[in-house]
C-alpha cells in the first residue's frame, strides 16, 4: 500500500523560512526515499516556490538570519 502526500506551497514556503524546520525537511527527504510513501509535487506547486522564494529568503534576512541556516 502507498501513501501518497501532497504539500502545498504555502507549507513549503513556511518550511523554507524558519531554518528551525530543518528537522521537518529532513525527514521528509528521508521519508521520501521510503517505497511505501510517494511525494506528490505538482508543476503549480514547483512554479509558486520559484516565483515566491525569493521573497521568503528576503523575509529570512528580515529576521537575521544567517544564509547557512536557511
Amino acid at each position: 500500500m502507498t501513501l501518497w502526500l501532497l504539500v502545498d506551497t504555502s507549507v513549503w514556503l513556511d518550511l523554507a523560512k524558519d531554518w528551525r524546520q530543518q528537522p521537518v525537511i529532513r525527514a521528509m527527504s528521508e521519508s521520501a526515499r521510503h517505497p511505501g510513501l510517494e511525494l506528490i509535487v505538482p508543476d503549480i506547486v514547483r512554479d509558486e516556490f520559484a516565483r515566491n522564494k525569493e521573497r521568503v529568503a528576503a523575509a529570512g534576512d528580515a529576521l537575521g538570519l544567517p544564509d547557512s541556516n536557511r
